[in-house]
């Protein structure tokens, strides 16, 4: 006798942590959560660690966090067994996905393989083009990013959708796979849940905010310059700076500059926030600064954090960088610079310190883009109907 019972879908996300991280992981939870929300699917998750910063798994019935160090041989053993046995406890009986974020390399293409074998249906979301990666100092990262940049032109073979966030990575995967209906664009999206629906302005703005990875594609460089050269003007006005400098040097190179400025004083590094820490700062925040250079990287994707922005209500000021003039309108719904302009930024600043009421208007304006284009339910359900789509 067969069951009415409904089976739901299961969704195995691999390469991120899935409940809390950084840019990739809010990207995910986005997509995800509201299907689980509805009771439409569950969700398991399975990622390495970095080797240098634990040596203890993390294991319990729908998460696996495990130490991975490339250069012993018995992790890498370890690894591999404790996430095949992971991959084949979780599957159910119904449709299974993988979800795997970002480029497959050789750390986790055995996993998307081992996973297609036992049934699982695979996606790859897409988030950069590897060969624009020029913040690369070790012989382990540079392999990791030539492996990535082979294994993505066989993407054809082992994924069944490819999800990409920019017109550019769309183009790129479409020269990759064979049935171009199986490469997706899908935004970057912002749960406004997260966002008061009454926006408080300030009479006087003094709030600049500014969050990210600090790397070379940031451009913080010239941000921070410009900062410095306004704040002579305004005193008081602050500019606040939160993420984790994922690329060492690249970062030590940002808090050197930060402290042969007089500005230091006013500039205030909080490090990497909880997500309520981080959407509490955010929203006291009066200005917003979605800050890239001007490279391959800078162009190839698209800055996460500028729709975040957009939902607070409040004026972003934005470098204009690949897809970003393709959803935005300078003076409408952002104010869009030149990358790496530091006269530009400047002046933008200037321009919403001077006119305070631009802030609001420009701000109410980007909040309605977000939400007319970005909002996370919506895309969500486009992608649970693709999962359902695939036979």
């Amino acid at each position: 006798m067969k069951s009415n019972r409904t089976v739901k879908m299961n969704i195995l996300v691999i390469g991120i942590p899935f409940n809390e991280g950084m840019a990739g992981s809010l990207r995910v939870r986005n997509l995800l959560e509201p299907i689980v929300a509805e009771g439409k699917a569950v969700v398991s998750n399975l990622y390495s660690y970095p080797f240098y910063e634990t040596s203890t798994s993390v294991c319990s019935d729908r998460l696996l966090a495990i130490s991975l160090n490339p250069k012993n041989p018995s992790s890498v053993w370890a690894y591999l067994r404790d996430s095949f046995r992971f991959i084949k406890k979780v599957k159910k009986t119904g449709k299974n996905i993988l979800y795997s974020y970002d480029t497959p390399d050789l750390k986790t293409i055995p996993l998307i393989l081992f996973a297609r074998w036992k049934g699982y249906k695979v996606i790859l979301d897409i988030v950069e083009d590897s060969r624009s990666d020029s913040s690369t100092v070790s012989w382990l990262n540079k392999l990791r990013i030539r492996s990535g940049i082979y294994l993505l032109k066989m993407s054809n073979i082992y994924a069944d959708l490819v999800f990409v966030l920019s017109s550019h990575l769309e183009n790129l995967m479409k020269g990759y796979v064979t049935d171009q209906s199986r490469v997706v664009f899908v935004p970057v999206t912002v749960d406004f849940g997260n966002y008061p629906k009454q926006i408080t302005y300030s009479k006087s703005p003094s709030k600049l905010f500014y969050g990210g990875s600090f790397a070379k594609k940031d451009g913080l460089q010239c941000l921070i310059l410009a900062f410095d050269q306004v704040w002579k003007d305004y005193p008081n006005l602050e500019l606040i700076l939160t993420g984790k400098g994922e690329i060492g040097p690249d970062f030590e190179a940002i808090m050197a500059l930060i402290a042969s400025l007089p500005s230091k004083v006013n500039i205030h590094y909080l490090g990497y926030l909880s997500s309520k820490q981080y959407y509490k700062t955010l929203n006291e925040a009066d200005i917003f600064i979605a800050n890239r250079n001007n490279s391959m990287a800078a162009y190839s994707g698209f800055p996460s954090k500028l729709i975040e922005y957009l939902a607070t209500g409040k004026a972003v000021i934005a470098s204009e960088v690949g897809d970003v003039g393709r959803f935005l309108t300078h003076r409408k719904d952002a104010l869009l610079v030149a990358p790496e302009n530091q006269l530009a930024m400047e002046q933008a600043i200037t321009l919403l310190l001077e006119s305070p009421e631009l802030i609001g208007a420009i701000g109410a304006e980007g909040r309605r883009t977000a939400l007319g284009q970005f909002d996370n339910k919506q895309h969500s359900k486009t992608v649970y109907k693709l999962f359902s789509e695939l036979s």
